[in-house]
This record gives C-alpha cells, sequence and structure tokens, in this order.
C-alpha cells in the first residue's frame, strides 16, 4: 500500500524565489512529497504516485496540478505554494493545507 504523505503549505516567502530543488532550474511554487517543486517537477512527481497508487484500490490520487491545465490545455498556470490555477479558464484547485 502506498503511503500517504500531507503536503503542506509553503512559506510564501520562498514560493517563485527559491530553485526547485529536483531540477534548480525553476522556481518552487507547490510542496512536493518531500521537498519543494516546481510545476514540472510536482507534476512529474504526482504521475508516480498515481502509477504506484493504481495497484491499489483503496487509493487514488486527484491532481490536476501541473504545467498546463487539464482543463483546457493552457500553459498560463500559476501556483502560491497551496493553490495551483489557470489563468485561461479560471479553474483553482487546492494541492496543499
Amino acid at each position: 500500500m502506498t503511503a500517504r504523505s500531507a503536503q503542506h503549505r509553503l512559506d510564501p516567502v520562498t514560493v517563485g524565489v527559491d530553485p526547485c530543488l529536483a531540477c534548480r532550474v525553476r522556481p518552487v511554487k507547490l510542496p512536493g512529497l518531500a521537498q519543494p517543486l516546481c510545476l514540472v517537477c510536482f507534476a512529474a512527481e504526482r504521475q508516480a504516485a498515481e502509477r504506484q497508487a493504481a495497484a491499489s484500490p483503496r487509493y487514488v490520487t486527484a491532481c490536476v496540478a501541473g504545467p498546463e491545465c487539464l482543463g483546457c490545455g493552457s500553459g498560463d498556470v500559476n501556483a502560491n505554494g497551496a493553490l495551483w490555477w489557470c489563468n485561461s479558464c479560471g479553474m483553482c484547485t487546492r494541492v496543499a493545507t
């Protein structure tokens, strides 16, 4: 069974400022399972978690946060450490508490 990890809101001072600890290219936007991540690395981490969870009927992730909007396909998305949103269609989701 895949262990769940609570994702807690990032400190607003680090969001968009500190480099992503996984790629060191883009700024952090959302909390990962172990470290703050940019949108691209966050999406890659969640895809891996979803593949692992697919083997378990008891645990399924439901995260739409990534570098593109799943609703309209736009790349005009952003996050503030707890929320992710699309500026084109207005879709918004909480990814941390």
